[in-house]
């Protein structure tokens, strides 16, 4: 139904990046897990065709077998499953269920961080602690995944001062250094702990000025690297007791003038581009050295693709991410910078500084559906991995 609506609307979604959100995906009993999964991709092979969904009675074995079925036909499917996120929360991620996320494709996962202080996280009565979340970011870089926070300012028990002191150690400390961030501005919903507290007068929302002031600065720190994907939950305003009530936050700040260099905000829309500029970012993570090599315009204001290179501290290198944006102006003609190379030489740039760092091998965290992208440029399936020797 979500295929129809988009194409009826006048988008060929022929590239799909499944986004499963909201709860605990870790906490789903297995057998829901992959029935879930495995619906999915048979969604996207079958389409436009309405075929009979997999039963939920088929036991764990037989539902593994149709998810690998399926998962093999959508590397061919006019519908690709290119990317696959799941949400889950530091505490829960250890070996085994990151082993089972990269069996169902998943390419990158979002983790309830809140704010890196254990006094505060506490305080609201999170189980997880910052060590939890140091120990989980470093497996989510060693399996390649990319690694989404959700961060939630104006928690009870935190100051604008110690939000923006915890938002820069994010990325001053390697232990951090998250690929995506989602800001979610505390509010008091009625029925919640919160709401209680705020009504006894034990808790004060930001003031508007001070949430804007805050997450301007916020944005002022934020690297080129990451990718701001929220500045608001989605709560109907009339579910908002107190606390933020703007839900088009991001635009409203646009428009006063509020910049900053995030991937969301430098990204190529309908922008064209003559040449290219490639720049390598270099930082330090808890896994090794990332790499952030990416195609610029002249004037380095916009961002025209990008691949996350890490090599790890075990001797392997991990592409985490490749992808590219907007369209592309060659001579004679117009093509989407997606069909113009870019990714390409991204991959062999990726490929070189592993060389020369006497990497033998490169992995990437490739989806389902981007598989056959990666054996045209010599890649093969090891595990679900696709992998290249290095000569």
């Amino acid at each position: 139904d979500r295929l129809k609506a988009l194409i009826i609307n006048g988008h060929e979604p022929t590239k799909i990046e499944l986004i499963v959100i909201g709860g605990t995906w870790s906490y789903l009993p297995k057998k829901y897990q992959y029935w879930y999964i495995a619906t999915l991709f048979k969604a996207a092979n079958d389409f436009p065709k309405k075929q009979e969904e997999y039963k939920k009675s088929l036991s764990l074995a037989a539902l593994k077998e149709v998810l690998l079925k399926e998962q093999r036909k959508n590397e061919k499917a006019k519908y690709n499953i290119i990317g696959l996120t799941l949400e889950t929360r530091p505490d829960y991620i250890n070996g085994k269920e990151l082993d089972e996320m990269r069996l169902f494709g998943c390419t990158r996962v979002e983790i309830g961080v809140q704010i890196i202080d254990d006094k505060i996280l506490k305080l609201n009565k999170r189980e997880s602690t910052v060590d939890d979340i140091v120990r989980a970011t470093k497996l989510l870089r060693d399996y390649g995944f990319k690694i989404t926070y959700h961060l939630m300012p104006a928690l009870p028990g935190a100051t604008p001062e110690i939000d923006l002191e915890r938002f820069t150690q994010l990325f001053t400390d390697a232990r951090f250094q998250p690929d995506q961030i989602k800001f979610y501005p505390t509010v008091v919903t009625k029925g919640s702990l919160l709401y209680r507290w705020w009504k006894a007068g034990k808790y004060k929302p930001y003031s508007e000025k001070a949430l804007k002031n805050l997450i301007v600065k916020c944005k002022e720190v934020v690297p080129e690297y990451v990718r701001i994907i929220r500045l608001i939950r989605d709560i109907p305003g009339e579910s908002i007791i107190a606390g933020n009530k703007i839900t088009n936050l991001r635009q409203v700040m646009q428009q006063e003038g509020v910049k900053c260099r995030c991937i969301r905000c430098r990204a190529a829309q309908e922008s064209k581009i003559k040449s290219p500029k490639l720049k390598v970012i270099e930082y330090q993570v808890s896994s090794g050295t990332e790499y952030f090599i990416s195609f610029n315009s002249s004037d380095d204001q916009t961002l025209y693709g990008f691949c996350r290179l890490c090599l790890l501290d075990s001797g392997v290198a991990m592409v985490r991410e490749l992808h590219v944006y907007g369209e592309l102006v060659s001579v004679g003609s117009e093509k989407k910078v997606q069909h113009a190379g870019l990714g390409k030489k991204l991959l062999e740039k990726a490929e070189k500084i592993a060389k020369k760092n006497k990497c033998v091998k490169i992995k990437v965290i490739s989806g389902v559906g981007v598989r056959g992208y990666y054996r045209k440029l010599k890649y093969r399936l090891e595990g679900t991995y696709m992998v290249r020797k290095l000569k």
